[in-house]
């Protein structure tokens, strides 16, 4: 969680499969969230990057997520994530679903 002055500003959270299989490298990032009016101020790329560190020393080595569109990908292609699918139209709303992973 991320505060500014003692004000809410963000959240993320996800989940690792604990296990001897080869899926306990990977951490699916299942929300990043920021409030609106401090967005693109840097509070995701700074929670992103804190959660990344947690979890690589507890011996995670890719992160994964889904995003809605273009603005949410962009954020995750700054910090190099890389596209591994990408389904157009996926939401009523018109926007693609995008895969994106990165080897931390």
């Amino acid at each position: 969680m991320a505060t500014d002055d003692g004000k809410f500003v963000g959240a993320s959270s996800g989940l690792v499969q604990k296990n001897n299989s080869q899926y306990g490298r990977y951490f699916y990032l299942s929300d990043l969230l920021v409030e609106k009016e401090y967005r693109k101020k840097g509070y995701g790329e700074k929670l992103l990057k804190l959660l990344e560190n947690k979890m690589q020393l507890s011996g995670v080595e890719y992160f994964w997520t889904w995003t809605a569109g273009y603005e949410a990908a962009s954020l995750y292609l700054k910090q190099g994530y890389k596209i591994f699918t990408r389904f157009e139209k996926f939401y009523l709303s018109g926007h693609a679903r995008v895969g994106l992973i990165k080897k931390i």
